[in-house]
This record gives C-alpha cells, sequence and structure tokens, in this order.
C-alpha cells in the first residue's frame, strides 16, 4: 500500500492537484486490488452504489497508474523471451506468456522496429523545355474572334 500511496502523491504532484480523501482512498484500493472489482473499491472508498462518475473524473489517473503497472512489468516481459529461448524443457503455456510478453513491451514502446526499404530506380535524365518565343497578338475589335495562323 506505501508503494500505491507513493504512486497516487506523485500523480498529484505532476497534474497539481489534490485528490479529495476519497478520491486518494478510491485510487489506492483500486491499485492494492490489482484494478480488480472497482464497483467494490468505490463503495470501500465510501462512494454510493452507482458513483461511476467518480472513475470517469479520474480517468487520467486511473490510465496513468495502468501504465505504471505495466511499466513495473517490463523486466519480466522481457525476462520472458530470454528465458524461453533459453530453456532446454518445454515451458507450459510458452506461446501465451509470450503473447503476453509481447503485449506490455509494444504497449510500453518497446517495440520492434519496422523498416521499409524504399528502393527507386531512375531511368533518364532531366529533360529542359526552352523557353517558348512570345507571341504576337493582333489587334482585334472585341468581342470578335480572329484566327491566327502561324506558317
Amino acid at each position: 500500500m506505501a508503494l500505491a500511496k507513493g504512486v497516487i502523491t506523485k500523480q498529484e504532484k505532476a497534474r497539481g492537484r489534490d485528490y479529495t480523501p476519497k478520491q486518494r482512498k478510491f485510487l489506492t484500493l483500486l491499485i492494492k486490488n490489482d484494478f480488480k472489482d472497482p464497483k467494490k473499491c468505490l463503495l470501500e472508498a465510501g462512494y454510493s452504489n452507482d458513483s461511476w462518475n467518480a472513475i470517469y473524473a479520474l480517468k487520467d489517473d486511473i490510465k496513468e497508474l495502468a501504465e505504471a503497472i505495466l511499466i513495473s512489468n517490463t523486466p519480466n516481459a522481457a525476462a520472458i523471451f530470454g528465458e524461453v529461448l533459453t530453456s532446454d524443457t518445454p515451458i507450459p503455456q510458452a506461446t501465451a506468456k509470450i503473447a503476453a510478453a509481447k503485449e506490455i513491451l509494444d504497449r510500453v514502446g518497446l517495440t520492434k522496429e519496422d523498416r521499409v526499404k524504399l528502393q527507386h530506380e531512375h531511368s533518364g535524365g532531366i529533360f529542359l523545355i526552352p523557353s517558348k518565343a512570345p507571341l504576337e497578338l493582333e489587334d482585334a475589335i472585341p468581342g470578335e474572334f480572329t484566327e491566327v495562323h502561324s506558317d
């Protein structure tokens, strides 16, 4: 619970706001219970049974706290790849573990780099067109059409 309280205090300072005692208690309970059963956390924090607006008011804080949990599990996710790679014995649910580890690493920004090879083939060179000579205009009466022939 000390970790949760420290994380919440850090978020308060970062956002420049003070949580109400109910909000602080709700966020602490939510983290302590691994984000399970938010309705129960609301009730224990002193909110009524239908106070979902409290969750909505704290949505950005909840997202940041969830991101902190993902970041704290990043070393474990990376270790799973090493464990699967170096193990001589079969690992139960290796595919599911790798998928979960990959998901965590993707969400915290440690993704494989997509590289696109761009190759452009150019044939020919630059073709310069000489400027055109100015055309001589004949005096025309407004509204008349005059056809000009160049021989």
